[in-house]
């Protein structure tokens, strides 16, 4: 049986770091993208994480 989980965590300024464990412990793909690649251009803001996704392999 398939399933799929989509929970939403909010990591204020640890975001990155946060994916990037999980990603260790479950494998996958990671995509991750920044607020500057959705416009932002507040510096210290345009390079953290907005949204990332980790996409474990079918079992």
């Amino acid at each position: 049986m398939q399933t799929r989980l989509n929970p939403y965590l909010n990591f204020p300024g640890t975001a990155r770091d946060a994916m990037e464990f999980y990603h260790q412990v479950f494998g996958g793909q990671l995509r991750m993208n920044t607020f500057g690649e959705f416009g932002s251009t507040e510096p210290g803001l345009a390079d953290q994480i907005m949204h990332a996704m980790l996409e474990s392999p079918d079992v």
